[in-house]
């Protein structure tokens, strides 16, 4: 990806954010050399996200995301949405597995059983975020886990 990019010129889009401290400044480059290259079926365009974070008087961090899409013609704006979005996955379903079943802290002995396991947690997020007459819409996840974890058998008759 690096040998791609390394003429790459002037960002194709530029974007800068402020907020929560620091200053994100983001610089998007889409490339589609490499479509129909290589063993990765439906490779149509590759991305490099080059970002950089200033928090106040601190040295600014410097990092570079690579992304590949199955999408011709992609627009950088895009692409930059397609990048930050992968986190949402992690945000919204790993995290929460991790916080409220300690999944990263679990480790199981045989394959199989540790993806019937991960597939019973999502299950298990699924419906914990669902509408219930067990808990008011407000209740927050983790506590909806933890009513569950201290008495399992009151979900009997909602999944039967």
């Amino acid at each position: 990806m690096t040998l791609l990019f390394s003429d790459a010129g002037e960002p194709y889009w530029e974007v800068s954010h402020k907020g929560h401290g620091r200053l994100e400044h983001r610089q998007v480059w889409v490339s589609e050399e490499l479509e129909g290259y290589g063993d990765l079926p439906g490779l149509s365009s590759v991305v490099m996200v080059k970002k950089r974070v200033s928090r106040g008087m601190k040295d600014p961090v410097d990092s570079v995301q690579y992304a590949v899409s199955s999408r011709r013609e992609l627009p950088p704006w895009e692409a930059l949405n397609l990048v930050q979005g992968h986190w949402s996955i992690e945000n919204s379903l790993f995290h929460v597995k991790d916080d409220s079943f300690r999944e990263d802290r679990l480790v199981l002995h045989g394959h199989h059983r540790g993806e019937v396991m991960s597939l019973l947690r999502n299950l298990a997020v699924t419906l914990l975020r669902g509408n219930c007459n067990l808990w008011s819409a407000k209740e927050p996840l983790t506590g909806r886990a933890q009513r569950l974890a201290a008495q399992p058998f009151t979900l009997l008759p909602i999944t039967t």
